[in-house]
């Protein structure tokens, strides 16, 4: 697969020009997590090195890079509803806005949208309670997963576009998993999900805590497609600055969080701010996030690979999807270690690379 790159990185979110002093992780020679070869194809195999950088104007650690990963995200076919675990996540989240919701405006909501829906798993719950529900996804297998579902769904990149059509202005509730810290506009992408809410609406937005990241050296969750890594401080002057304004930090019960999940539940309260992107207060905890993170990661792989080559007899690492993937890419000169990667869905139909 060709992948584009312009030259010059900006921030994505203050726009300044980034420098060799910002960057502070670098994991070498990684692929795209979801562009599984055959061993018998001909198709070169994409990698690259994934940069990390933290910029100090407005504190949000990201992946600069500007490739254009269009056409590869329109194939993109990641989704993790299967697990139960998730399913009870996304019922939690639907009774949690729902409830909170008519306790805010005296009504039950009656429409909700969501951006990077996949198959449809959790809008599916709000559908149940009566709510018209629609969702954006860029992948068509989704997409048709999703429809098969009796789930209405739209294929395209949620952003401007997006609102052309009247059908997608104003919702009751915008809810969206792990697709917020995944897009190349965060601000445009929040921009839009004021403008489809009505005044005083909700939105709720999973994603991964930075800083949970960082105490368990969770390096895999660093990708291509992973733009950008944000705390409970960076979403909220993100979601101040789109005229959304925080209601609480989880509000799911704990133990039903997935893993390092962040979940921001948020109102609408004004448009969206013009201008430069600059926050209110700054980060306390700016001035350490992320600094030692090379070397904290540098170690843990170290660690791993002594580990490995101290066993006399050969290890296999399996690697499905994303954290799978991006683990074992990092282990890439063990002897001891045969790598095994499965894509989920493929694997279920025999296929396996």
């Amino acid at each position: 697969m060709t992948i584009q790159m312009h030259k010059k990185l900006k921030c994505r979110i203050c726009k300044k020009t980034i420098k060799k002093n910002n960057f502070k992780l670098c994991l070498t020679n990684a692929p795209l997590i979801d562009d599984f070869i055959l061993e018998d194809s001909s198709e070169q195999e994409y990698l690259n090195d994934i940069n990390t950088c933290k910029f100090g104007k407005c504190g949000v650690v990201q992946n600069p890079s500007n490739r254009n990963l269009s056409e590869y995200i329109s194939t993109y076919g990641h989704f993790s509803s299967a697990a139960l675990l998730t399913k009870t996540f996304m019922s939690k989240m639907c009774d949690n806005l729902m409830l909170f919701f008519k306790e805010v405006n005296g009504r039950d909501a009656t429409s909700v949208f969501e951006p990077g829906p996949g198959d449809g798993v959790k809008l599916a719950y709000f559908a149940n309670k009566g709510c018209f529900v629609i969702g954006i996804e860029p992948n068509q297998g989704l997409v048709e997963a999703s429809m098969n579902s009796g789930i209405n769904t739209r294929q395209g990149l949620f952003n401007r576009s997006t609102i052309n059509s009247t059908d997608y202005l104003s919702f009751d509730i915008g809810v969206t998993s792990y697709t917020f810290d995944n897009c190349t506009d965060p601000l445009g992408f929040l921009r839009v999900a004021n403008l489809m809410l009505k005044p005083n609406r909700l939105i709720a937005i999973e994603a991964h805590d930075l800083s949970e990241i960082e105490r368990r050296s969770e390096y895999c969750l660093f990708e291509h497609e992973h733009i950008e890594y944000l705390g409970a401080h960076s979403i909220e002057e993100l979601l101040r600055f789109s005229g959304l304004r925080i209601c609480r930090i989880n509000p799911i019960d704990k133990k039903c969080i997935r893993a390092n999940s962040l979940v921001k539940r948020a109102c609408k309260t004004a448009t969206p701010f013009e201008g430069i992107y600059k926050p209110a207060q700054r980060n306390p905890k700016n001035n350490s996030q992320c600094n030692n993170f090379n070397l904290i990661i540098n170690s843990l792989v170290a660690r791993v690979y002594k580990w490995v080559e101290q066993k006399s007899e050969i290890l296999v690492g399996c690697g499905a999807e994303d954290r799978g993937v991006m683990t074992l890419t990092q282990l890439s000169n063990t002897q001891n270690l045969k790598k095994f990667l499965a894509n989920e869905m493929e694997a279920q139909m025999g296929k396996c690379s």
